[in-house]
């Protein structure tokens, strides 16, 4: 199993951002939602959301836990634009 890529990250509260993350699971991509717990322009926390069911749950953890300082590297440079794009967000509401 490897992480190919992280698609759709946005943020979805003040301190949390979500995404697809695309799997190569035996030479199949499947998919799983990834959630990320930020703290200023850290990752702090990586857990799992839906996925397909064809992947065990217990294998994706295990993965996360496994890869999580490279999965924090990966997204660490999102991170700024994604905060951005929610303050800007915020100001077109409050308009």
């Amino acid at each position: 199993m490897q992480l190919n890529s992280i698609t759709d990250l946005h943020m979805t509260d003040y301190n949390m951002a979500s995404g697809k993350g695309i799997f190569d699971v035996d030479n199949c991509q499947r998919e799983a939602e990834l959630f990320f717990y930020l703290q200023g322009q850290e990752c702090l926390g990586i857990r799992l959301g839906r996925h397909d069911k064809s992947v065990a749950t217990t294998a994706l953890e295990e993965y996360l836990i496994l890869h999580k300082t490279e999965i924090r590297r990966q997204i660490k440079p999102e991170i700024q634009g994604l905060r951005e794009e929610g303050r800007q967000t915020l100001i077109s509401l409050a308009i």
